[in-house]
């Protein structure tokens, strides 16, 4: 029986390892049909078929692409004078100085970790199908990734799969995700209207929160402007065809905190590595590597712009979860909760018992 154990145990180590340099190659190593364009305005893409990737894994839509190669801002769909500046995270949406308002308040964009993005590129509830391709063993993971991240923040998901993707009576198309079951992981960053994709080939929790985050509007943290105060690229380790992944985004930013070495939105250091030397080290030289569970930091960006919405179908009350994270991810007392669905529905607040003033 002892035996039994022991080699079950050594399987597990040699699947765990095969499964861990399998995603490196798969995520690393250059694909096939690519090309690297450098645009109009300096940015660079991967053209891969007919798929624009921006930063490693971001999949660009037709007008991040033309924002980008523009203005080398993905968000800057208009006149640029609109999206410049950098916001506070007071604008946040849970904080409520600016509650429903600041969706439309907030005309600038907000790049890199941690981000907001501009009006109608958050979600609401995040409305997800599952494609037909994926297996059970696959959808099961991406479900507990998707549970690990309600338990933490206040995003929430809704399974669309099956459902229809738009009402024409009022001539509306869902926003919504779907998740491929594909050959290299990426995804479309923040809401990008209508169907949008989450490609997968590695099912770990892991992966898939971090392709979700893409989708959320988390950029890479290696890719902040500041970058460079707290890292060394070591270009020198990475193929040329590789090294616009380790580009910045300097333009219509959002920060919040110092560079998070514990994100989840981070390379390790060995990240696109052609000859197994470091590409990316702590100032003192030192390394560091993949991070599997979500940081402080990355909570605090969900958090700050997000509202733990319930679906309520038949009714005209906007419903949120008893649950509910402020932007220091501790919770919101009941009455806090409960003024924030006042607040949401256009109601009076409730005064405590000892007469203290509501949340504001």
């Amino acid at each position: 029986m002892k035996k039994i154990i022991v080699l079950f145990l050594l399987i597990l180590v040699y699947v765990r390892c095969s499964t861990y340099e399998e995603e490196k190659h798969l995520v690393y190593d250059k694909h096939e049909d690519t090309e690297i364009l450098t645009l109009a305005s300096g940015a660079r893409v991967e053209k891969r078929g007919n798929q624009y990737v921006y930063l490693g894994d971001l999949l660009l839509s037709d007008k991040q692409l033309q924002g980008l190669g523009q203005y080398g801002d993905v968000f800057a769909f208009k006149d640029k004078s609109r999206y410049k500046g950098v916001f506070k995270p007071e604008y946040g949406i849970v904080s409520l100085r600016l509650p429903l308002e600041s969706r439309k308040q907030l005309e600038g964009s907000y790049t890199t970790k941690v981000v907001a993005l501009p009006q109608g590129t958050h979600w609401a509830m995040v409305r997800f199908t599952f494609d037909s391709n994926l297996n059970e063993l696959q959808i099961a993971a991406i479900q507990r990734a998707m549970s690990e991240l309600e338990e933490l923040t206040n995003v929430r998901f809704y399974n669309a799969t099956g459902e229809p993707t738009g009402n024409p009576s009022l001539g509306i198309n869902y926003n919504y995700i779907t998740f491929y079951s594909s050959n290299v992981n990426n995804s479309q960053i923040g809401s990008v209207g209508g169907q949008q994709i989450i490609n997968l080939v590695s099912f770990n929790s892991k992966t898939i929160m971090h392709e979700i985050l893409h989708a959320l509007g988390l950029f890479h943290e290696q890719s902040r402007p500041d970058r460079d105060t707290y890292i060394d690229v070591n270009v020198v380790n990475v193929a040329s065809e590789n090294r616009h992944n380790f580009d910045r985004v300097t333009q219509n930013y959002l920060t919040l905190g110092a560079f998070d070495f514990n994100s989840i939105m981070l390379y390790d250091s060995y990240a696109f590595s052609i000859n197994g030397e470091p590409t990316l080290t702590k100032k003192d030289g030192s390394v560091f590597f993949d991070n599997n569970q979500l940081s402080e930091l990355d909570r605090s960006y969900v958090n700050t712009y997000y509202i733990p919405y319930k679906s309520n179908p038949n009714g005209t009350r906007i419903l949120i979860d008893n649950q509910v994270y402020k932007s220091d991810n501790s919770l919101m007392t009941q009455l806090e909760r409960d003024n924030l669905e006042r607040k949401l529905n256009g109601e009076p607040p409730i005064w405590d018992g000892n007469g203290k003033p509501p949340m504001q």
